[in-house]
This record gives structure tokens, sequence and C-alpha cells, in this order.
């Protein structure tokens, strides 16, 4: 048991005792637990209903098909569950109603449901890392809050994504099967864009479209980005990065972009050298300088 900190941030640790989840200090308000097994779900249902003031949740690695246990955790404001491989049901997660932050990483799969998230009206930022199901998400009601998505080989229909997430200001989306960025396009609120790996889309003029955005990154594979004119003409960009985008050769278009104070043009084999001085003689900053 590793403890750091003066709030309480504690540690355990695969190589635990038996006892070690009754000698966890009740003032404790920051717990990362490793290597959960079956066997020790009653012990954590107990822990929940002594620790008051846990405000974050950490589970990393375990054999756990459920997580009926956090019943007993329902005061945690930040979930985070990373590599239960073996879980089939998430909705043990629905009691936990004071959530603002909730991630899954590597936990997901096409047997469970999403439909957990419409017990949690505070949620502001949702981390989801796949292959994400699509099963529960017809049941789920607009998520108001939500402010900050993070979405990883997603599997859902783009055009769902304004519906249920009407508030939307960050979006982070790597891989996924979709052939535009047209979705975007309704959301309103959105200022931060960041795609990655996304080997099909093709149309990427929806990006000039939207009224707010101040930063979009996209890179690592999309090869159907060949010029950034595809992007239309963006007014309120003021920091773009692009990266690993090898089909890429013609950033003139960025020298139009009245907002666009700072970009970053990275493993692009293709982009000429006198369009990155270009842009640099118009008073942008390019990779630094």
């Amino acid at each position: 048991m590793n403890e750091t900190g003066t709030n309480r941030k504690l540690v355990l640790e695969a190589d635990r005792k038996p006892a070690a989840f009754r000698s966890i200090p009740e003032d404790t308000q920051d717990l990362t637990i490793t290597t959960l097994l079956p066997s020790e779900t009653t012990e954590l249902l107990l822990l929940g209903h002594r620790l008051k003031r846990l405000t974050k949740l950490t589970l990393r690695y375990g054999l756990l098909e459920h997580l009926g246990f956090l019943e007993s955790f329902r005061s945690i404001r930040s979930l985070f569950v990373g590599h239960l491989s073996d879980l089939k049901d998430f909705n043990g997660i629905s009691h936990c109603v004071n959530l603002t932050q909730l991630g899954l990483t590597a936990s997901l799969s096409s047997i469970g449901s999403l439909a957990f998230l419409r017990h949690l009206p505070e949620l502001e930022e949702l981390s989801l890392e796949g292959p994400n199901p699509s099963k529960g998400m017809d049941k789920l009601e607009p998520l108001q809050k939500v402010r900050k998505l993070n979405l990883y080989s997603a599997r859902w229909r783009m055009d769902s994504l304004p519906v249920i997430f009407p508030a939307l200001e960050d979006l982070s989306i790597s891989q996924g099967g979709y052939l535009s960025l047209d979705f975007i396009t309704s959301l309103d609120k959105l200022m931060v864009l960041d795609i990655a790996y996304a080997r099909k889309p093709v149309v990427f003029d929806a990006v000039g479209k939207l009224p707010r955005p101040h930063s979009l990154q996209i890179g690592h594979g999309i090869r159907g980005l060949q010029s950034c004119s595809q992007f239309g003409h963006s007014a309120s960009i003021e920091r773009l990065r692009i990266n690993n985008c090898t089909q890429l050769n013609d950033v003139c278009s960025l020298v139009d972009w009245p907002a666009l104070r700072k970009a970053e043009i990275y493993d692009c084999p293709l982009v000429p050298i006198a369009q990155i001085k270009r842009l640099r003689q118009t008073g942008k900053v390019v990779n630094g300088k």
C-alpha cells in the first residue's frame, strides 16, 4: 500500500494482503486499486461504505465481470476503469450518480451496454476506449453537461453525437469507420477538435463551417487529406497541428485563415518548404518559428 500527498492519495497494489482493504484510512480521497479479483467484491462493497471522503477511484486490471460493488461508492466524482477485459456488465457505474469524469479504457466490448450513462446527470468528461459498443445508445437522452468526449475505435454512427452530446466543446476521435466530418457541423459549441487514425475520410470541409473552434489537431494515417483547402475557410481556428499526413502537399490556403496564429506541421514530407516560409511571412508561427 503506497500513500502520497496531503490529499490522501493511495495505491493498493496487486500483492496486497487480505486485510489490506480494511487498513485503508477513512479520509482517503484518491484511491487506485490494481488487479481486482472476484473474491474481493464483498470487501470492495464494504470499503465504499467506509470511505465517505473518496472523490476519485481508479480500477486497473483484474478478472471482474461486473461492477455491482460500486453501489457503495456513490460519492465519487471521478472514475477510471482500465484493462478489465472480462467485464460484461457496466451497470454498476449507474450508482455513481455524482460522477463528473468517467474513463473506460480497454475495458469495453460489444457485450456490454452504454445505457447506464443515462443515470449520470452530472457527467462532464467522458472517455471510451473500444472497440466501443453501440448497444444501449438508443436508450440515452441528451447528456447536457458533457463538455469533453474522447472516443477510441468508435463503432457509433457519428451523426448521433450531436444528439446525445449537444454541449460538446472538446472532441477527440481516434480510428473509426466514418467517411466525412459532416457530423461536427451540428456541434454548435465545439471549440477543440482532435482527429487521428481515420483512414476513410476524404471530406473535411465541415471544419471551415464551424463557427467557434479555436484548436484543430489532425493526423496519423489520414491519407485522404492532400490539401488544407479541403478544410474550407476557417475564421476562428487559432491553433492547428497536422501530423503524419503523408499525402498532404498543399498548405497555401492557411495564409487566408485570419485567426490562425500558430501552426505545427510535422512528418508531412510532401509539403514544400516554400509554403512553410510563406506562412511565416504572413505573421504565423510555424513549427515554433
